[in-house]
């Protein structure tokens, strides 16, 4: 048999002599394999030779056979560098590999709210009224005067006069219309109208001094029209307005010409109170001008205790 030869031509004669030793033995098993023997048939031959059946046992087990001639995962294999699966040459646990990221963190992530350009919401002083952003000005309130949604223009006039009017919820520094004044009529809040329709509110418990300027008034020298329904009427539409004066807190209202106080005598010889649209409006004689009206019952007619030329 030529098979048989070759592996007898292998180290001494098995009969009566030694044993073939094991670089023999390893000589047989790969020769064996390249002829397309199984491991069982290698065995069966190598006892057929007279090789020792336990040191055909040790040799199958670092062959990585177990005694049957079965290859056994995990076993020794010489020159193979048998790994257990998974962990091989260049071997990663999963999604740890090159470039591996945890999810969400990858090129350019921005945890949520904090992309380019984001503010933290803090809102705008001046406590702005209810209304969604894109739907135009909706009212807010400004050093102490409330201005409606169709008062934007005098409501960003006032930011420019009282840089500190949002202070305090928006009721200024001095918790109603700016920095407090000195001298009789300056009282603990300066509520002052600009040149668009202002809504002045007095704060209950506190001195409130009202200022107004004669050329801002509403139809400031306009000529006297006598219908109750006329300019007027339309005037004290537009005009200013008072709310919450009261003369036991020591409120008081003070005219202003150019900047100069009008003094309460020339006040009592030059204005009337007169019922109009929203209440009384006080009028300048001789004119359809409204100064303010008011729905208070302490303005309904001249009191010079009301009004102030003190600044």
């Amino acid at each position: 048999d030529p098979m048989m030869g070759g592996m007898m031509g292998m180290g001494p004669d098995p009969m009566g002599m030694d044993p073939m030793n094991m670089g023999d033995m390893g000589q047989m098993m790969n020769m064996g394999m390249q002829m397309g023997m199984d491991p069982g048939q290698m065995m069966d031959m190598g006892m057929q030779m007279g090789i020792d059946p336990s040191m055909m046992q040790n040799f199958a087990s670092e062959m990585g056979m177990d005694p049957t001639g079965q290859f056994v995962p995990g076993m020794n294999m010489p020159g193979e560098g048998y790994m257990p699966p998974g962990e091989g040459q260049g071997y990663m646990p999963p999604g740890e590999g090159q470039g591996y990221m945890p999810p969400g963190e990858g090129q350019g992530y921005m945890p949520p709210g904090e992309g380019e350009g984001y503010m933290p919401p803090e809102g705008e002083e001046g406590m702005p009224f209810e209304g969604n952003e894109g739907e135009g000005f909706q009212g807010a309130m400004w050093n102490g005067v409330p201005y409606g949604p169709d008062q934007e223009a005098a409501y960003l006039q006032a930011r420019i006069d009282f840089p500190n009017g949002g202070l305090n919820g928006g009721m200024g520094e001095g918790g109603g219309g700016g920095a407090p004044g000195p001298g009789l009529g300056g009282g603990t809040n300066i509520l002052t109208s600009t040149p668009g329709k202002d809504d002045l509110i007095g704060t209950n418990g506190e001195q409130d001094t009202f200022v107004f300027t004669l050329q801002d008034i509403s139809g400031y020298n306009s000529a006297f029209d006598p219908n109750p329904l006329g300019a007027i009427a339309t005037n004290s539409a537009n005009a200013d307005t008072i709310a919450n004066f009261d003369p036991g807190d020591g409120d008081k209202i003070r005219i202003e010409d150019t900047g100069t106080p009008i003094s309460v005598a020339a006040i009592s010889a030059g204005f009337t109170f007169a019922p109009g649209p929203g209440g009384f409006a006080l009028i300048q004689n001789g004119t359809s001008g409204v100064v303010f009206t008011s729905a208070d019952t302490d303005l309904q007619s001249f009191d010079p205790n009301n009004f102030t030329d003190v600044v």
